[in-house]
């Protein structure tokens, strides 16, 4: 079951998300598949009465590890109407490089691979493994070129754009995780200083929205970011869901270069204050494609998912 498990999600990400990031440049292939925290099932302690969020960020030696029970500060009330799994306890144990070295092309981002973590211990996840057929319309875990974009309506998600999965009820976010960047970002818009939200799978830092004007001068404006991403014209082709692009899907959109301050992978290069002498970073945005499309270096294994312990 664990071949079939990853097999799906190698599926999820080449049927859906290169048709949507790929431009005249090829992407390397995804690394081989693995499984999260040491190829161990995930665990999951699940109740109706849930414990006070836990989070622990630790450096050593060229590593940070963050460790979290899963639970957040802020999230909705599960099962709901949106979403009809509970939220539990699962305890996450991730490691970012200090020091990642950005690759000339970007590595894709991929099925069994949470593309991030937050500050409070919570992985981001960028695909939402619900898809549209022909035959059938809409169904769940079974790829297809038309994969959804995560919302409130196709997901579920929570005022913090979040939602637990199925079957172990992993909490993860699918966009910014408002009530931390509202936290956090109280005593930085003030003193026109970016907003750190987490790390990417790869290392480099995950900003919140906005950015300086110019990024490599600490003391410029705080602007939104734009990306470079926008709605393609015209009606789906045959063979796809009816009607217009309108954003449903993310083969809706298609990457514009130079039109947005963030290239592909929704990022750039730039000077922040936790690094003075400039870094490669992403950009958390309000606009699709909210987190990050593809990574600039490796991910490290710590972010491959595992399947539940039933798979």
């Amino acid at each position: 079951m664990r071949k079939k498990y990853q097999a799906l999600t190698h599926s999820i990400l080449l049927s859906s998300m290169l048709a949507t990031i790929q431009t005249a440049n090829s992407f390397p292939k995804p690394p081989p598949s693995g499984a999260h925290a040491g190829n161990m099932p995930i665990t999951a302690k699940c109740s109706t009465t849930l414990p006070s969020p836990s989070v622990s960020i630790i450096v050593k030696g060229n590593y940070r590890y963050i460790t979290s029970n899963g639970i957040p500060e802020s999230h909705g009330s599960f099962p709901d109407a949106g979403d009809p799994n509970m939220l539990c306890v699962v305890t996450h144990h991730f490691r970012v490089p200090l020091h990642p070295q950005a690759q000339s092309n970007p590595v894709v981002w991929y099925g069994p691979q949470f593309m991030g973590v937050a500050l409070n211990g919570i992985p981001f996840d960028q695909g939402t493994g619900e898809f549209w057929h022909k035959a059938v319309g809409r169904v769940n875990f079974s790829p297809s070129p038309w994969m959804y974009v995560a919302s409130q309506e196709s997901v579920g998600l929570d005022s913090s754009n979040g939602h637990p999965q199925p079957p172990e009820g992993l909490y993860h976010y699918h966009k910014l995780p408002e009530a931390l960047f509202n936290r956090l970002s109280k005593t930085n818009m003030s003193k026109d200083k970016m907003t750190l939200i987490g790390y990417a799978a790869d290392g480099f830092p995950m900003y919140g929205v906005y950015v300086h004007q110019n990024p490599n001068d600490l003391s410029s404006p705080l602007i939104e970011a734009k990306t470079g991403y926008q709605l393609k014209s015209g009606e789906r082709p045959k063979n796809a869901p009816s009607g217009s692009y309108d954003g449903t899907f993310f083969r809706d959109y298609t990457y514009v270069q130079q039109q947005g301050h963030l290239d592909q992978c929704n990022g750039q290069y730039g000077k922040t204050s936790e690094y003075p002498n400039g870094t490669y970073y992403y950009v958390i945005t309000n606009t699709f494609p909210f987190l990050p499309l593809c990574l600039k270096a490796t991910a490290d294994a710590s972010f491959k998912k595992a399947p539940p312990p039933d798979m």
